[in-house]
């Protein structure tokens, strides 16, 4: 008789658990049920339950989890590693400086700190294959990662976001979000924004920050959910969040009487202005 396999210790910190959590969040976004995957398994429903709680996983188990899911073990090990990566320390002002003058260095390092696998990047086409290989050189030799054969990775600094970046780095993000707003068409129906104007304190402009920086996080978590989507499923989207002291145009139009000769000749224009530059009343 063939002796069993031996069944993972979970431990609710491990990286197995860790695995198995992210597992859950593939078949989610994926719309299956454990139903399903029990069907495609042939097993019961109360089994799969029974290993998505990591009783009775076996390495086996294991990867058929993964087929079921699209993915393979490889894949969703690196994934599960991305947990650890609060311990992992920040890109440095020299690194930086490097990335700021290669931008598409900087562009895999925020994918690979945000998740991403050099399989998944590849998979998605989001660069050649020979571009990718060179850009892995470098940061490894950068000791941003750590590289392996078959372009497996070791993350070994992640990329600041640009409120804490050096000057260098946040100069050529800031650029990078100036043309990407300069691009976006306001009056697309398919483009969703608000805006408005407010008038607040120090202890409001804290609050609206933090607010603004909760939000984007909580983006960034449902982004990380969603990354086993393909096709038609996902689509990328630029979201952003602004706070920035400007004078109000609407004021500032009524201080000066004045709107220059074109919109005062156009009653309509002068009136659409108006609109679009006061303050607008808050909606539910």
């Amino acid at each position: 008789m063939a002796k069993a396999a031996p069944t993972f210790a979970i431990d609710p910190d491990s990286q197995s658990a860790r695995m198995l959590g992210y597992l859950r969040d593939v078949l989610r976004a994926r719309a299956m049920r454990y139903v399903d995957v029990a069907a495609l398994m042939g097993v019961s429903e109360k089994s799969i339950k029974r290993y998505m709680t990591g009783r009775g996983v076996t390495l086996p188990v294991l990867e058929r989890l993964c087929a079921v899911a699209g993915m393979s073990m490889s894949e969703l090990s690196e994934l599960a590693g991305a947990e650890d990566r609060g311990d992992i320390p920040w890109t440095t002002d020299a690194q930086e400086a490097v990335l700021a003058a290669d931008p598409k260095s900087a562009v895999v390092l925020a994918l690979l700190t945000n998740g991403w696998t050099v399989a998944r990047i590849e998979r998605e086409g989001l660069a050649s294959i020979s571009s990718l290989n060179a850009i892995l050189v470098r940061l490894d030799r950068l000791g941003i990662i750590t590289l392996y054969p078959h372009n497996r990775t070791r993350l070994r600094a992640r990329i600041r976001s640009v409120d804490t970046a050096s000057e260098p780095l946040r100069r050529a993000i800031s650029e990078a979000g100036a043309r990407v707003m300069g691009k976006v068409d306001l009056s697309d129906p398919g483009t969703m924004w608000r805006f408005n104007y407010a008038r607040l304190g120090p202890a409001s402009v804290t609050r609206v920050a933090k607010r603004l920086n909760t939000f984007l996080t909580e983006v960034a978590e449902l982004s990380r959910q969603d990354m086993d989507l393909s096709g038609e499923q996902v689509k990328w989207f630029a979201v952003c969040g602004l706070l920035s002291e400007t004078e109000v145009l609407g004021l500032k139009l009524l201080r000066e009487g004045e709107v220059g000769p074109a919109l005062n000749s156009n009653p309509r224009a002068k009136a659409g202005l108006a609109a679009a530059a006061l303050p607008s009343v808050a909606q539910a």
